[in-house]
């Protein structure tokens, strides 16, 4: 029915405008679940249910009524060659029921906009997010996970191959490492910052640093005297160019690097 319905010589019809509406949801706007472009390209066009002139006064109407969705809304379309993405999991915030993933296209391009649904053992969805433009989600989950359970970890998206992942959790990462140095950085890779999470056992003085790959100090993140707890900072690196990076905190009785990829 989207052909059913024109106004002769022109481009104007009825079926004409939900067509191009449809499209544009889908290559412009890069709405992709079925039933939301149907419904888009409906909003979009909802202006001309009254316009006068049309070959067959409220035409668009009756196409309202007979265009339908015929299979799964949910279904997402694709609108060039999906590719496989790659999706890093961060299990240190599991403890206080959050879960965080990263998704980077295979060219290390970040992937918005991807779905991330997390299941239990039961197939009961205990956790659902979005990555942002940097290609990162935050997952809170509705129900506390224990040692030696299994999170099955689902991520759909515009063009994006699906990616499945089942995490088995360590009684390490329940009970958070509270009795040990920690450092985490997400998300990694980054642009144009990333957040830098660090535990403390005892007190102490310590420093946080960036080092390029040759070695060189480039930031110094914090330095000075910590009580024993958690806490976190935002390494800004839009200054620097792209490339490998190594952060470091030590202290007296601890030293932990780990590895960062920049992308701009």
């Amino acid at each position: 029915s989207r052909y059913g319905w024109f106004n002769e010589g022109t481009t104007d019809g009825p079926s004409v405008h939900l067509h191009r509406e449809f499209m544009n949801a889908i290559y412009g706007l890069e709405i992709f679940p079925l039933g939301q472009v149907h419904l888009i390209s409906k909003l979009a066009t909802a202006p001309w249910i009254t316009a006068e002139g049309q070959h067959e006064q409220n035409a668009l109407r009756w196409n309202y009524y007979t265009n339908n969705v015929l299979g799964d809304p949910a279904m997402r379309i694709y609108s060039d060659v999906p590719q496989p993405v790659h999706v890093q999991y961060d299990l240190s915030g599991i403890s206080e029921h959050l879960l965080r993933a990263s998704v980077i296209w295979e060219d290390a391009v970040p992937a918005a906009n991807a779905g991330i649904s997390v299941l239990n053992e039961a197939g009961e969805r205990i956790g659902s997010a979005v990555s942002g433009t940097e290609g990162f989600a935050e997952i809170p989950l509705n129900e506390a996970v224990s040692a030696g359970d299994s999170l099955f970890c689902f991520v759909r998206g515009g063009n994006l191959l699906p990616a499945d992942t089942v995490l088995e959790v360590t009684e390490t990462q329940v009970r958070g490492l509270a009795d040990s140095y920690r450092l985490s950085i997400y998300p990694n890779p980054f642009n144009p910052a990333t957040t830098v999470r660090y535990r403390v056992p005892e007190a102490g003085t310590l420093e946080i640093i960036l080092f390029n790959l040759q070695g060189r100090r480039v930031q110094t993140l914090y330095r000075g005297y910590r009580q024993a707890g958690d806490y976190q900072l935002t390494l800004r690196a839009g200054h620097l160019p792209s490339g490998i990076y190594f952060c470091r905190l030590q202290s007296e009785n601890c030293r932990l690097t780990q590895k960062l990829l920049l992308l701009k």
